[in-house]
Order: structure tokens, then sequence, then C-alpha cells
């Protein structure tokens, strides 16, 4: 599958690119350095011009992100992965002068922590646009999906469901 495509093909190939590459988690014996850079690759052959940011792979405990305070701690490294981990799979690139981005949380295997995450996030998901649909302002939008987050017992969750939200829902604010 090529990325240069209609506009809403343009919506299609992220997801194919991460879809690949977990469904490659299945043969095992995975560093999050080397998986990171195969969807690297994946999408270099398949059309991205360049990139907003170059893939991440995070395993287990890793990808809850506790503790990182600089971008650097955010980079994958040579953590092996191991049956039963959440993975989360991250790329933004740039095609025909689009950024997209898509984070794509998986596992090896049953992971009952990410289900539980997977279901809050499928409800919050539901509900996002009757917020952005509201007259509420986005200041106070974002405080109550930040506070719902909290109240899930999801710290970082936040910086992730910003990017879930299209843009034409923000371009309608203002």
């Amino acid at each position: 599958m090529t990325c240069r495509t209609t506009a809403a093909g343009r919506q299609t190939w992220r997801p194919v690119a991460i879809e690949n590459t977990a469904a490659s988690l299945r043969r095992g014996n995975w560093l999050a350095g080397k998986l990171a850079g195969m969807l690297g690759q994946w999408l270099d052959q398949h059309g991205s011009d360049g990139w907003f940011h170059r893939p991440f792979a995070w395993f287990g405990g890793h990808a809850s992100f506790d503790g990182y305070t600089t971008y650097d701690h955010f980079h994958p490294g040579e953590r092996k992965l191991v049956a039963g981990e959440s993975v989360i799979l991250d790329v933004s690139p740039i095609v025909d002068g689009y950024v997209g981005d898509i984070g794509y949380p998986t596992s090896v295997g049953p992971c009952p922590d990410l289900e539980r995450a997977n279901r809050y996030l499928r409800g919050l998901r539901a509900r996002l646009p009757a917020l952005f649909g509201s007259s509420l302002p986005l200041n106070e939008i974002w405080q109550r999906v930040d506070d719902d987050i909290r109240a899930a017992g999801y710290a970082l969750v936040a910086v992730i469901v910003w990017l879930a939200v299209p843009a034409r829902m923000l371009r309608q604010q203002r």
C-alpha cells in the first residue's frame, strides 16, 4: 500500500503501518529499538516524506512513562518484549504535506491492564464528539477530559488522547 493516495486514503495507511508492525510482534524476540526501526522503514518504503517525530516502541513498564522528565526518556531502547506486557507503537510521519500521528497500544497475549485501559479509552472517545460539539470553551473541555482521566486512575493519558481528536473538531472551536 502506498501513502500517496486520496485524502480519505491518507487516513488508512497509518493504521496499516502500525498493524503490520504489531502483527510481527507475535513472531517474538523483539527489542524496542529494532521494532521502532522496522515501523520507520515500512513508512519510508510506502511514501513517508519526513517525520514530525520518528517511531517509538515502548514495552511493559517503559510504556507507562513513569519518571519521564525529558524528551530523551521517550526514545526506544534495547528492552526486550516479554509475553503479556503492553506495547505502545507511536509514529508521526509526514505525507504529501500532512502530519499524521498515531499511537497504537497492543500486547502479545492477554494483558488485563491494557484491556482495562482500552475499555476506558473507548468510553472517553465516545464522549469527545459531544464535548467538542458543545458551546463549552476549549479550556473547559480539556479540563473536563483531564479530570476524567485522573479520576479513572491515569495521569499521562491526556497527552495521548489529545492526539486522537480530529483536527476538524479543533478548527470548529476557533
